[in-house]
């Protein structure tokens, strides 16, 4: 079995949860990838993006667990409905309809960034405002959350805050 844990979004594998399951796993003699979805370009990340990128991680044939948080449970629940080595999901307050939760909140904010292209937006693990590309948001809009259809055992802790 191979074991992922998906960060979410403007965060890293440097985050708190993310080296709490590290070090759960590590417990366990199990090893745990956690891959930096940011590739080191906050500005070009896409959904597109990180599911390409988690998908060329899987191993063909070996069953996948995967740990997804926020924007990476998003991720993992699109990988599962593509990959059917994902046999399992444990999702921590997954971003199910990002799109039309945060896109709106954005407020005119969101007009500029369609105009320059830009948003900056806080990245928790660098500690500063990024910027980030409208192609984000222009990739986030082709997916449609109803079209997640592959039952998979899912697990799904959600806070009243989140």
């Amino acid at each position: 079995m191979q074991y992922l844990y998906l960060h979410g979004f403007a965060s890293s594998p440097r985050s708190g949860k993310a080296q709490y399951f590290r070090d759960r796993f590590e417990e366990l003699g199990q090893s745990l990838l956690i891959p930096d979805l940011n590739q080191g370009d906050f500005f070009h990340l896409t959904l597109s993006r990180q599911i390409a990128q988690v998908a060329a991680l899987l191993s063909p044939g070996e069953p996948v667990t995967i740990i997804g948080s926020s924007f990476g449970g998003l991720t993992a629940a699109w990988l599962a409905e593509k990959h059917p080595q994902v046999v399992q999901l444990f999702l921590l307050a997954p971003a199910f309809e990002f799109a039309s939760h945060w896109l709106p909140r954005l407020g005119n904010q969101y007009h500029r960034w369609q105009e320059t292209g830009v948003l900056e937006v806080y990245h928790y693990t660098a500690e500063r405002l990024l910027p980030l590309s409208y192609d984000f948001a222009k990739d986030l809009l082709a997916y449609d959350d109803r079209q997640l259809q592959r039952p998979v055992p899912t697990l799904i802790f959600h806070g009243l805050q989140d």
